[in-house]
């Protein structure tokens, strides 16, 4: 039985990952969010943390990334803190489970809602195909 109060949602957003504490404020790794809930995320990547690590992450939400990020973009990043809760190596599909132990009401919202609409337009799209 799964334990997650909310949905998660298949997704592919790049996210900037800093081990807490840091030795370099400026060192980030780089992983793919595969998996996205409002309380947690599976990031895919090769250098996977041990479990308890407390990380810093940054992403945003958006469908087709650009290079630029525009002053709006920048102001729509999400920031959060987790701690990776498991991991996964192997050779198809590394990663590992971060739960969420603070992310802003924004943040939150901005997930949630970005949640239900791919939701709803994957079962919009459904529709349409039996028609």
């Amino acid at each position: 039985m799964d334990k997650r109060k909310y949905r998660r949602l298949e997704c592919s957003f790049p996210v900037k990952v800093r081990k807490i504490p840091s030795q370099d404020a400026q060192k980030f790794e780089y992983f793919t969010i595969t998996n996205l809930g409002p309380e947690g995320a599976f990031l895919k990547g090769e250098n996977i943390f041990d479990q308890e690590t407390l990380l810093e992450l940054e992403f945003s939400l958006q469908d087709n990334p650009s290079t630029e990020e525009t002053q709006e973009e920048k102001a729509e990043t999400i920031t959060a803190t987790g701690i990776v809760r498991w991991k996964k190596e192997n050779k198809e599909n590394s990663g590992m489970g971060v739960q969420f132990l603070k992310v802003s009401e924004f943040g939150k919202q901005k997930i949630s809602v970005y949640i239900i609409r791919k939701i709803l337009e994957l079962r919009q799209g459904k529709k349409e195909q039996k028609l």
